[in-house]
């Protein structure tokens, strides 16, 4: 959301028209957080 109240469409459906106008591709990327856990050290 921008500072308007804009956002980007969950799908390209409800943007798509038979010329293309407009219609710009994204794609989903999924992340994983592989974070470890911290052990302490008693040096």
């Amino acid at each position: 959301v921008d500072v308007a109240a804009n956002v980007q469409p969950e799908s390209v459906e409800e943007i798509w028209n038979l010329r293309g106008v407009l219609n710009t591709s994204w794609h989903r990327v999924r992340v994983r957080n592989a974070s470890l856990p911290i052990a302490s050290s008693n040096l």
